[in-house]
Formats: C-alpha cells, structure tokens, sequence
C-alpha cells in the first residue's frame, strides 16, 4: 500500500541505532536513552494551503535522513512495522550526504553539481 501524509505532515521510519541499546545489548528505554531519534522519510504530504490557493512549499523528500526529537510524531503500525507521523516543522534536521554542501550565498535549495569521489547517485543528491 501506498501512504500519503495530508497538509504539512511526513511518514518516517526509525533507523534503529547503536545508541539505542547498552554496550551488554540492552536495548534502553526512552526515559534512560534521551538522544534525538535518526529517520528515513518514506513520504512527504504536499504542504500546508496557503490564503491564495496554493502551498508552502516542502523542505524535505522521500529518502531524506532526518533528525527529530524521541518523543514527537504519532507513532502507527502499517505492514508490521512501527511508522511515525510528524508535522515538518517538528524535524530538527536533514541528514546530508557527503555530495550534498551547504551554501550560504545560496540557500538551503542549492543544489551544486556533484564534484566528490564518493559512490553516489542520484537518490542522494548526486547527478
């Protein structure tokens, strides 16, 4: 099945980390372990309607990496796994992947061709 998040909301899956569990493998429940939760975006709703008709316009994409506080989003079980539905503006941070800069004198929508001698394509960011 395919999802769709309405207004400003997007579906992400948790990318269980390292950090999550004690070095015995414990895994530490949310009260102990108070790091930022690490997420893949599985999809994007179309953005919040502005006066005129139209929409804001969506900062991230499907695929992103993203960082959030532990306890935000609505927490929902789809397929057998554990998704999470969260209003854009809530997301801390988008994850970069090494071919992707930050350009001050052009934005956050800056896009550079991709110089790097990395192993990328075009899913991250890289033509």
């Amino acid at each position: 099945m395919n999802y769709e998040p309405l207004e400003d909301c997007v579906l992400v899956e948790k990318i269980e980390s390292e950090n999550d569990a004690s070095a015995g493998g414990i895994i530490l429940p949310d009260k102990i372990n108070e790091r930022p939760t690490v997420a893949k975006v599985l999809a994007v709703g179309p953005g919040m309607k502005m006066d005129d008709g139209g929409r804001f316009p969506m900062t991230l994409k499907e695929g992103d990496t993203v960082v959030f506080p532990r306890k935000t989003g609505d927490h929902l079980l789809i397929d057998g796994k554990e998704l999470l539905v969260i209003p854009e503006r809530y997301i801390l941070m988008r994850v970069l992947s090494d071919c992707e800069r930050v350009d001050p004198n052009h934005g956050p929508n800056y896009e550079p061709d991709c110089d790097c001698d990395c192993d990328c394509d075009e899913d991250n960011g890289c033509e």
